[in-house]
């Protein structure tokens, strides 16, 4: 009866291996979502133009935020607001949540060539090219660039009241907005519109805005530079902000990027699903089924192995053995007389030697190296010593190999100092 295992434990375990790290690759490339590059108006984008410093403040405030790449307006439902931030006429037709933020475009962005993720211009665009984004929400707006220094007005306590989505009756959250109802803006960008209730206005026009049109409600925000990584630092765009996300969204709603509108659609992944609630109880209690299935399989590939016999040849025996075969076959004093060559190449090297010297000039080099730590002695010294034992039949091979061991000795003494070798 052949007791020979039918697989090798080394090869079992390298299959093992090999299929974990197998399925790790394909969970991290499937769960892993790399962040698009860009240097337009989304919330990838860290360019002057970008959104990235928006969704990053409404995060660090507590506020839910969800960068959305598919289905958007489904994952918003009743209980989130959906943000359509720069929208593209190529975009087509967006779909709106019951709460939908609209940011209007407002610059033509040309990438830099040179930098990724950078902006080389952003110039303002055309308002006729935004304006018929816009009507595709509300059909009688229009848009308007009004001057620098413009009056704003601060919005009523009843309509803000009136579109406060989180919770009735919040005099706080209202006071800020009043109090804040000032943005910083170099040439506001704003609508004019007899549908849209203005929020944060001025005589020329809505800066904030909503109405509700077909039962759901639509808020309009209408320069982007507010929000922009370039501007939401200015003044207290940042904080005011905050309180009409506040204002907007449903109590403990999500607030919803549709990057869908940019272009960045991804196909839902089942991967990702099964990593997420609640299908991760299942999905870790089958990963560890699976482990456990696999350990308990790996002990009944065949007969146990046997132990190998154990050496009792140590390294100190293989060099006596090894110098005892030399010696016997006569080549003692060749090798030896070769030492000295090879320890000069060697300290040559380690001590970094310049390459364009001769052996000659070397030998002095390390001399000089050797009198600058302290040496008693010179390589040239051991090295003639090592010659003439060579050169000495009388002498036998014991002068020889103690000769060969003081050069030894020296050189390392000299690499690493008394003592340490």
């Amino acid at each position: 009866m052949n007791d020979a295992p039918y697989f090798d434990p080394r090869t079992v375990t390298a299959l093992i291996v090999i299929a974990v790290l197998s399925f790790a690759g394909a969970s991290y490339f499937a769960l892993v979502d790399k962040p698009p590059q860009s240097a337009g108006a989304n919330a990838y984008s860290v360019s002057a133009v970008g959104h990235l410093a928006f969704t990053r403040l409404l995060a660090r405030r507590g506020i839910p935020v969800i960068v959305s790449r598919s289905n958007s307006t489904a994952k918003a439902g009743d209980r989130s607001l959906l943000i359509h931030a720069e929208p593209s006429l190529q975009s087509g037709q967006p779909s709106r949540a019951d709460f939908t933020l609209l940011v209007l475009p407002k610059r033509a962005v040309i990438p830099d060539s040179y930098r990724s993720g950078w902006a080389y211009s952003a110039k303002p665009a055309g308002t006729e090219a935004i304006e018929r984004i816009l009507q595709q929400y509300i059909p009688d707006a229009s848009v308007i660039r009004a001057p620098s220094k413009i009056h704003w007005k601060p919005p009523a306590l009843q309509k803000l009241g009136r579109w406060n989505q989180g919770n009735t009756g919040n005099d706080l959250l209202w006071s800020r907005i009043r109090s804040r109802a000032a943005p910083h803006l170099e040439t506001p960008q704003l609508i004019v519109s007899a549908t849209i209730e203005p929020i944060v206005h001025a005589s020329e026009g809505i800066l904030v805005g909503a109405l509700k049109r077909d039962g759901k409600t639509i808020f309009v925000i209408s320069d982007p530079d507010i929000l922009s990584n370039a501007g939401i630092g200015q003044g207290d765009n940042a904080a005011l902000l905050v309180d009409l996300i506040e204002l907007m969204r449903p109590a403990e709603g999500t607030v919803i990027f549709d990057e869908v509108v940019h272009g960045y659609f991804r196909k839902p992944n089942l991967w990702a699903v099964i990593f997420e609630l609640p299908f991760i109880a299942v999905t870790t209690i089958a990963i560890a089924s699976l482990a456990l299935l696999l350990w308990a399989a790996t002990g009944r590939f065949g007969a146990p192995a046997s132990s190998p016999p154990r050496s009792t040849t140590t390294e100190s025996d293989l060099i006596e053995n090894s110098v005892g075969l030399l010696h016997q076959a006569g080549y003692a004093r060749e090798i030896a007389g070769s030492y000295p060559e090879i320890v000069l190449h060697d300290l040559a090297r380690q001590l970094h030697a310049p390459r364009s010297m001769a052996p000659g000039e070397r030998a002095t080099w390390i001399d000089q190296v050797g009198a600058a730590r302290q040496m008693k002695t010179t390589y040239r010294a051991l090295a003639d010593e090592i010659t003439s034992a060579t050169g000495n039949k009388a002498a036998g091979d014991t002068a020889t190999l103690r000769a060969v061991q003081k050069l030894y000795d020296w050189k390392q003494e000299l690499i690493d100092g008394s003592g340490r070798h």
